[in-house]
């Protein structure tokens, strides 16, 4: 395969990635909006018109738009362009790691994809659903199936642990804190690589949440949602261990 053909399929994955990304956005909108997600056209966030096919582009409608909805002419949320690229930023990094398209690439795909929409459930509600969560551990499960590898003593170990501290901090550790902690103990299973999971997930939010007391837009009483960050510190994690 020459350089060409090369950039080409990242590209692809590249676009691919954004528009799952974009398409899991428009999903988290319409649950939290009570809407149907399967069903009806994309439309405005704030006149209800349906988008043109321009408005639906990934990442460049933002740009082509000059970051403003189309048919009402409010200003759009940098989120989306962002969240878009980040997944398409995804899909590069786990076909490079990875290396081809396989079973496992589609299993690890499809957990680190599922792993965006709950970290966008986090940040928007900072409420996860039970039955996302238990998709989410079929996901590991699968993925350590075809890996080859499983430790049944860890997994119990780190959920003990996890949901205890739950009940010792309700108000500052959440119930799908712990079930993701435990989630996640079983994806990376090598507890060292699960360590640097834990430490990157909450050393970047406690960052965040220094920023925000620093900007005085927070207090020591805010809630800051744990998945994006537990996102980031597995995906890391990954990249370095895999």
């Amino acid at each position: 395969m020459d350089q060409k053909q090369s950039n080409m399929i990242y590209l692809l994955f590249f676009l691919c990635g954004a528009s799952l990304a974009s398409f899991l956005q428009l999903i988290s909108y319409r649950r939290s909006q009570k809407e149907q997600w399967i069903q009806g056209r994309s439309h405005c966030d704030f006149c209800g018109k349906n988008l043109s096919v321009v408005a639906r582009i990934p990442i460049f409608h933002y740009f082509i738009l000059k970051g403003k909805s189309q048919c009402c002419g409010k200003k759009l949320e940098k989120k989306y362009p962002i969240i878009e690229f980040l997944g398409g930023l995804l899909s590069i990094l786990l076909f490079y790691k990875i290396g081809e398209i396989s079973f496992l690439f589609w299993f690890i795909g499809g957990f680190y994809f599922l792993f965006l929409f709950l970290a966008l459930e986090d940040i928007s509600t900072m409420e996860v659903y039970i039955r996302d969560l238990v998709f989410l551990f079929f996901m590991a499960l699968l993925c350590r199936i075809i890996l080859g590898s499983f430790s049944i003593v860890s997994f119990a170990l780190v959920s003990v642990a996890c949901f205890a501290f739950h009940f010792i901090k309700k108000n500052s550790f959440g119930m799908g804190d712990s079930a993701l902690l435990s989630i996640l103990s079983l994806f990376h299973n090598s507890f060292i690589e699960f360590l640097w999971v834990v430490a990157l997930g909450f050393g970047m939010a406690s960052l965040y949440g220094g920023f925000l007391l620093f900007q005085k837009k927070g207090s020591r009483k805010t809630k800051i949602p744990l998945f994006p960050f537990l996102l980031l510190g597995s995906l890391v994690s990954f990249l370095l261990f895999y």
